[in-house]
């Protein structure tokens, strides 16, 4: 019959309180931790280090194949179409080297299927050479044998090279295709203003 070596062991707790001193090369179980210590016949228990039983971390395995790629997704819904731009229409008056008159109804425009259902936005009374008095100009609008004001004085001019006060009548801003857009000359002062123009600005 084959002798059993047995271990010298107890519990972690046991291990604790008796704090043996073990014989040079003895070693002692601990049985609640599963590690054990081997004595030098110098250290106690508490004063061993376990045996470390962990090997060394193994070497890194090769890189796995990639994975085929995914189904693309579907495509987004469009955004919504931005607010189209406001679009502006020039008139002049007089050119740089001559004076505003008083002639009316001669500068006008047909309107285009681009600015259908557009308002007027704006204006812009400018000039190179300043009169001696104020100048006003009117934005009309000609729609089925019958002229409208779209102004309520209009755009008035100064002393001044450029203005940009105008009052619109929001009853008579809008144009549709076919509208014939032109400007009134309502006032002028003694000595009239050079190289008049006018813009006008529409949009939705």
């Amino acid at each position: 019959m084959a002798d059993i070596i047995q271990l010298r062991r107890d519990s972690s707790s046991n291990w604790q309180s008796e704090n043996p001193t073990l014989a040079d090369g003895e070693i002692g179980y601990d049985i609640t931790n599963n590690k054990w210590k081997i004595g030098d016949a110098t250290n106690s228990w508490t004063g061993l280090s376990f045996v470390d039983t962990q090997g060394a971390t193994g070497i890194q395995g090769l890189t796995g194949i990639q994975g085929q790629t995914g189904i693309q997704g579907q495509t987004g819904i469009q955004g919504v179409t931005g607010v189209q731009g406001i679009k502006g229409i020039n008139y002049i008056i007089s050119d740089a080297l001559t004076k505003a008159s008083g002639q009316t109804g001669i500068y006008g425009f047909a309107v285009p299927a681009e600015l259908n259902n557009f308002d007027l936005k704006s204006g812009v009374a400018a000039c190179t050479v300043v009169g001696d008095g104020t100048c006003v100009f009117m934005p009309r609008r000609y729609r089925d044998g019958t002229n409208a004001d779209m102004c309520t004085t209009g755009i008035s001019l100064g002393i001044q090279r450029i203005s940009t006060t105008i009052d619109i009548d929001t009853a008579n801003d809008d144009i549709t295709t076919g509208d014939l857009i032109y400007v009134d000359v309502r006032q002028l002062p003694t000595t009239p203003p050079y190289g008049v123009s006018v813009s006008l600005s529409f949009g939705e």
